[in-house]
């Protein structure tokens, strides 16, 4: 099975409710260039999400319907912390990342044996708490790191991260999260970033670090200069933070 990679960006309910940060952060993906393929949701028969409660998936014209089912089902059972699409689903985009050719029959042979793909991203959503800050929601994305960001042609790993960047922006200029966090999956750990920013620290602990317009001021860009730590200032003054350089050459800007 190939690495995989995540994004985290978290979001305030009391900004936006649920099902408006879902469509909005959908509609925002899709923008920047990626194709939607499908929302997969498991079976549960005491759930209206699907016809007759079997596992299935739903197109782009029932995302906001089957979120709010879901979250009104939720609310009614008296949970607070949940996720969309329910346990194991997820909202399903394909784009074309860059491959190297001479690893092309590598990532056909890696698609065949495991039945992922190379061009897919995995989207969730989940309520949770955080300490001293209350419930909010977490927006999760996973694509391969094996062939994309890393193993070939570094210029090829820099097209796709610029891919990447390109897309967080979309969905910063949208929906405006208030923190995010980029890693590989044995690594991310988006609330040690924030509980270092809280605290007064620097936000590190993560390959790239997102400080929504929101929480910018608590990040001292003077001291990003002096440490040669890189970044980018988005229009809205969002920062996105490059703290580690494992992808070689690779930047982000």
């Amino acid at each position: 099975m190939p690495d995989f990679y995540y994004m985290d960006l978290y979001f305030d309910p009391d900004v936006m409710p649920l099902v408006d940060v879902v469509d909005s952060c959908v509609n925002a993906i899709i923008q920047s260039g990626c194709d939607f393929r499908k929302i997969i949701i498991p079976a549960d028969p005491s759930s209206q999400t699907t016809k007759n409660g079997r596992f299935g998936s739903v197109g782009l014209e029932h995302l906001r319907s089957t979120c709010q089912i879901c979250q009104d089902e939720m609310l009614n059972a008296g949970a607070t912390l949940f996720s969309y699409p329910p346990r194991w689903g997820r909202i399903v985009f394909d784009h074309d990342f860059l491959i190297d050719r001479d690893l092309a029959d590598e990532v056909y042979d890696e698609e065949d044996e495991t039945g992922a793909k190379s061009s897919e991203l995995g989207l969730a959503f989940q309520f949770f708490n955080h300490e001293g800050m209350g419930r909010k929601i977490k927006m999760t994305m996973n694509f391969w790191e094996d062939f994309i960001l890393k193993r070939g042609d570094p210029e090829t790993h820099q097209k796709n991260i610029n891919f990447i960047v390109h897309m967080l922006e979309t969905i910063n200029y949208a929906v405006g999260p208030y923190f995010g966090a980029m890693n590989t999956e044995l690594k991310i750990n988006t609330d040690l970033s924030l509980d270092l920013l809280m605290k007064g620290s620097m936000p590190e602990g993560n390959d790239f670090v997102f400080v929504g317009e929101g929480m910018a001021n608590r990040i001292n860009v003077d001291n990003l200069d002096r440490l040669g730590i890189v970044y980018r200032e988005f229009s809205d003054g969002s920062l996105l933070i490059q703290f580690t350089n494992h992808f070689g050459s690779v930047r982000a800007f």
